[in-house]
This record gives structure tokens, C-alpha cells and sequence, in this order.
């Protein structure tokens, strides 16, 4: 938080329509100069993934320039993990149905408020009904 360039964030900010615009044009590579980090990554821009995705594609453009790799092998997509496979998640209709918390205060704060609107004019109709009685 006391870093006086960043804010505080881990991921950098643009404006918007910047990485719509400009995301492909910070990958191209100026002459021999080869650009890879987080913020050029296409899937996980701003994770450890992202990078390791943008380090790879900029070795293999690297590979490409020195003649070693075809252009058509500089985008690959990372393979599955064969010993820990991606698994969608298993939700119970508990779990897609709940509430989130803030959700569940606004939940709890008007169901508060009405009950305690429907005690008032509970206690309201009984004294009225005490003063039919005197």
C-alpha cells in the first residue's frame, strides 16, 4: 500500500477500451527487443499463469526469429494437466442458492424491520382493544 506507483494493486490499470486497443501492440517485439509479462498475457493477465504464459510465447518468438520454430507455433495453448485434471465444481442447490452475504444482511435487516412494524401494531391493536374494554 505504500508503494508510491502502484496504489496498492496487483494488477495494472488502464483505462477503458486501452486493452482492447493497445493489448495486441505491447506483445509485438521492436526489432530484437522481445516483450513477455503478466500484462501481455491473454488468459490471466495479472497472475503468476499469465506470466508464465507470456514468457513462453515470447521464447518461442524468439525461437521463431532465430528460424528455430514455424510463426504457427509461437501461440500455443498449455495442455491439461494429465495428473491433476481440471474437474468443474459439484454445487449442491444449497450452494446455487444461498444467498451472498450482503444479500443475506438486507435479507435479515428488512425482515427485522417487519417484524418489528407488525409487533408495533400488534401492541397498537391490543391497546386500542383494552380501551374499547375500560
Amino acid at each position: 500500500m505504500e508503494e508510491p506507483y502502484i496504489g496498492g494493486g496487483y494488477v495494472g490499470y488502464t483505462a477503458p477500451g486501452v486493452i482492447t486497443k493497445y493489448c495486441k501492440v505491447i506483445r509485438e517485439p521492436i526489432g530484437r527487443l522481445f516483450f513477455a509479462g503478466t500484462e501481455t498475457a491473454t488468459k490471466w493477465s495479472g497472475y503468476m499463469d499469465g506470466a508464465v504464459q507470456a514468457g513462453e510465447r515470447a521464447a518461442r518468438e524468439v525461437l521463431h526469429a532465430m528460424g528455430k520454430v514455424r510463426k504457427d507455433e509461437i501461440w500455443q495453448e498449455e495442455p491439461e494437466c494429465k495428473e491433476m485434471p481440471a474437474l468443474p465444481f459439484q454445487e449442491t442447490f444449497l450452494e446455487r442458492s444461498l444467498p451472498s452475504v450482503s444479500g443475506f444482511l438486507i435479507f435479515l435487516g428488512t425482515s427485522l424491520t417487519l417484524l418489528a412494524v407488525g409487533e408495533a401494531l400488534w401492541m397498537c391493536r391490543g391497546a386500542i382493544q383494552l380501551q374499547r374494554v375500560n
